[in-house]
């Protein structure tokens, strides 16, 4: 007990010694916010300085006595989008000068301004005047695509090679073939561009030109794919040993594949009809009383389908009755009968069908009536 009361008197006393011979702030271990007593100026080491975008430039900022314990330096640009720097800069104990670096963002002009407390609790500071200027710029060399095989509602981007070259501006430019794409594409004069659908079908080229007039270009390597829109059967009721047959709309429509199915009524053709990939089916007796349809999906993955509206039929299957022969002449086999003696019709076609037979008699040939 009495040796812990000890410790705790041999505590307090060092930190009342601390406060009362220098800055509040010094005797903890974050950097000082007020320098040690007698320290009353801040300098620069350059008044002007000259940086380009992308780069730095060092600074060394210097006070006029050594100081006990780090003191911070607050740092401050009057625009940072023109030129930056860190918050704040240290100088450590026993030392009275830190450096810090300014970086060039964009092309303009600002002020650094970096400033102490003293002990009395004033401010000193000290100033940089900055400006920054464009990096040197390099001649356009190339330029590629971010996509060489658009679809439709992809973006094209264009990157330029130096990507530093200057002022450079943009063309883009349609074509059915890869060669000789001139056809300029309304709208678009930045480094990139939205594939519509009215570019279905189209190779596309962008070309880029910097201030010097240096030119380069790039092209797809493949027309935009052209999406499919409907899709239609040769027969919509066929027979067996018919070969149906799709049409698509529109006929140039990319990357098409076709599945086929049948089914026992309209509402449930569901039943994938194996070994049929192309465009064209061969209606076999398998598929006797069954429908057919077509489904078509484009490289877009969109699909449109035809169905047949009646079941295929097998003519083989179906009786015909036979041809009709019709009667051409008739005659007797005796035409001067006697008592007893038997009549007999012949007739010609003998195989004339249905025929039937009505018996006269008269007192003359031109009186048979009875």
């Amino acid at each position: 007990m009495r040796h812990n009361l000890t410790r705790f008197l041999a505590v307090l006393l060092v930190t009342i010694l601390c406060i009362a011979s220098v800055p509040t702030e010094n005797c903890f271990g974050a950097a000082a916010t007020k320098a040690v007593k007698g320290t009353s100026k801040i300098t620069v080491s350059a008044k002007k300085a000259t940086i380009k975008v992308g780069k730095t430039k060092t600074i060394k900022v210097t006070l006029n006595k050594k100081q006990t314990k780090a003191l911070k330096v607050t740092l401050k640009s009057s625009n940072a989008k023109v030129a930056k720097v860190p918050k704040s800069v240290s100088v450590k104990k026993g030392k009275k000068a830190a450096s810090f670096k300014i970086t060039g963002v964009k092309k303009g002009t600002a002020t650094i301004t970096a400033s102490f407390k003293t002990s009395a609790n004033k401010t000193k500071k000290a100033t940089v005047k900055v400006t920054v200027k464009k990096s040197a710029s390099s001649p356009l060399s190339s330029i590629e695509l971010n996509n060489k095989t658009p679809g439709i509602g992809d973006k094209l981007t264009a990157t330029i090679n130096p990507s530093n070259a200057d002022s450079v501006t943009y063309k883009w430019y349609s074509g059915d073939t890869n060669i000789g794409i001139t056809t300029a594409i309304d709208g678009t004069t930045g480094n990139t561009l939205d594939v519509t659908g009215d570019l279905a079908g189209k190779f596309i080229k962008v070309v880029a030109t910097d201030s010097q007039n240096n030119s380069a270009e790039a092209v797809t390597t493949m027309a935009v794919p052209v999406p499919l829109q409907s899709v239609s059967l040769d027969s919509t009721a066929p027979k067996v040993k018919d070969k149906l047959t799709v049409t698509i709309n529109p006929s140039n429509a990319d990357g098409v594949t076709y599945k086929w199915y049948s089914g026992v009524t309209t509402d449930s053709i569901s039943t994938v009809i194996e070994g049929t990939t192309g465009n064209t089916l061969d209606v076999t007796g398998a598929l006797t009383g069954k429908f057919i349809k077509v489904v078509a999906t484009d490289s877009y993955n969109k699909s449109f389908e035809a169905a047949t509206t009646a079941a295929v039929q097998d003519e083989s299957l179906i009786s015909t009755p036979p041809a009709t022969v019709p009667l051409q002449t008739v005659s007797l086999n005796i035409v001067a009968p006697k008592v007893n003696e038997e009549l007999k019709a012949k007739i010609n076609p003998s195989n004339a069908d249905g025929v039937t037979y009505a018996w006269y008699s008269g007192d003359t040939a031109d009186n048979i009536s009875k």
